[in-house]
């Protein structure tokens, strides 16, 4: 009889923290240990050369660094993109799982009264501020406050994301944002040196539907007969995209390469010069490619929900914003349409108090 090993994430799960060989210990360790914390806090700001990392943190040595991000990176609570540039070129970032253990270990770095500095006035940067409580604000040297007092707020993020931000916002509402689900997709683009498919194949522009996880390869509109190009190897969702959401770009690149050499054959392989992934889904501030409603099935129209309905009117002085509240729901030109919307209804509002 074939015995199960189960995995450490399974072991984790069903383990017991007290029982001296479990597994989680050592993860507790990693995320609790002095420069565990650091490395969760200072990547909560953005993505981090490990350069940058060094420099925020002063007193780690380059040895300390590498191997307290390997642990983290282990563990699945940091992302290591690697790529194939002179000089090496390496990013780190927090995974969704590593998103949420970092505001768990920022608020105990609060506890014991631990500060931060936050320069800049990026999204990262701005998600960061209202994040930690003993938190200083710095734009080009100048120090923010963090409290901002306005008439009306226009609030654009993921309604999956906002029921995590501390609120008062009546139960019906909470309830209607909940309605929206985050859809998972993902891209990936190979760059080669040469266009085989138009100087081999005569394909320009169009693209190779399959039934593979890869789901569609596209090919380039523009530049016909120049020396290079990008190709679009995948542009999945939904079930597809869950094949490739949780692999290391490495992985999804070679995953790709496999499926699309069998329908392009072995020049798919060659010729690479370099590549570049994205899921939506690990993107952090936003966790979703877009959002849909929940009876809406997949359409991307909008369909009048009762929740899509309710989220269309302010809730006092709080106004709903994004593609996800708009006839074209996934698309810039939602969000634009949903803003203008929005703003026109506001400034009526605001001309006649007046």
């Amino acid at each position: 009889m074939k015995m199960t090993i189960p995995t450490l994430s399974e072991q984790m799960r069903d383990g017991n923290l007290f029982a001296e060989q479990c597994p989680s210990r050592d993860v507790l360790k990693h995320v609790t240990s002095r420069w565990g914390v650091l490395i969760l806090v200072a990547l909560r700001q953005g993505t981090h050369r490990f350069s940058d990392l060094r420099r925020k943190m002063g007193g780690v040595s380059e040895k300390m660094l590498a191997q307290s991000l390997q642990a983290l990176e282990q563990d699945g609570f940091v992302d290591r993109v690697s790529y194939p540039v002179v000089p090496p070129h390496v990013e780190y970032s927090l995974t969704p799982l590593g998103a949420e253990v970092s505001e768990k270990v920022a608020a105990l770095a609060e506890s014991f009264g631990m500060d931060c500095e936050v320069h800049g006035n990026g999204a990262a940067s701005l998600a960061a501020v209202g994040a930690i409580r003993n938190c200083r604000w710095y734009e080009r040297g100048l120090l923010h406050t963090k409290s901002i007092t306005a008439d009306y707020a226009i609030c654009t993020i993921p309604p999956h994301l906002i029921k995590r931000l501390n609120n008062n916002l009546p139960s019906d509402i909470l309830l209607a944002l909940d309605a929206a689900k985050p859809s998972s997709s993902g891209k990936l683009g190979i760059e080669y040196s040469r266009r085989w498919w138009e100087t081999e194949d005569r394909i320009y522009g169009g693209a190779s539907n399959t039934d593979r996880d890869i789901s569609q390869i596209m090919f380039p509109y523009d530049h016909y007969n120049s020396d290079r190009g990008v190709v679009v190897a995948y542009y999945s969702s939904g079930k597809r995209q869950q094949a490739f959401e949780s692999l290391t770009h490495r992985q999804r690149l070679a995953k790709a390469i496999a499926e699309g050499a069998e329908i392009h054959g072995d020049k798919y392989t060659r010729d690479i010069s370099s590549s570049f992934s994205g899921s939506w889904r690990r993107t952090k501030y936003s966790e979703s490619a877009w959002a849909s409603w929940a009876g809406a099935g997949d359409s991307h129209g909008g369909m009048a929900t009762p929740e899509y309905t309710k989220l269309l009117e302010p809730v006092d002085r709080i106004y709903f914003a994004g593609d996800h509240l708009s006839n074209a729901i996934a698309w810039q030109h939602g969000a634009f349409t949903s803003a203008q919307d929005v703003v026109t209804h506001l400034h009526q509002r605001v001309a006649q108090t007046a």
